[in-house]
């Protein structure tokens, strides 16, 4: 990010007196606090991300997991904004429904760059 910014201006912090820059003590009330403002213009954005599992007490296990939200891409080149993932992964059904999904956008363009539904048994032997 990058923002335009204005040249700081000093104050007391007791009388509110404006101060020159070098100056420590204030000439009015002899206040040594000095408040400093700058005024800035731009943007700030944030970003987040949710994580969770199901644990299972009759197994012992967790059997489901969901990642959602931004993330740093691992090709800041390509995708310097970051990406947004979801990924589900539920061993939650019978041996032969278990699943592996994973959907990953460019932030900034949309594009998808990784769609993947299959069967968990299948994403773990690649």
């Amino acid at each position: 990010m990058c923002a335009n910014k204005s040249k700081p201006r000093y104050y007391c912090k007791n009388c509110n007196c404006e101060l020159k820059p070098k100056e420590k003590i204030c000439p009015n009330c002899g206040c040594g606090n000095r408040l400093v403002k700058m005024n800035l213009n731009g943007a700030i954005s944030f970003h987040g991300n949710l994580r969770g599992r199901k644990f299972s007490k009759d197994i012992g296990k967790w059997v489901k997991e969901i990642i959602s939200g931004w993330f740093q891409s691992g090709n800041t080149y390509e995708h310097p904004k970051g990406v947004e993932k979801i990924r589900v992964i539920d061993k939650e059904n019978p041996k032969d429904m278990d699943s592996y999904q994973e959907k990953i956008t460019d932030i900034e363009t949309g594009e998808i760059i990784r769609d993947v539904k299959e069967p968990l048994e299948e994403h773990r032997h690649k």
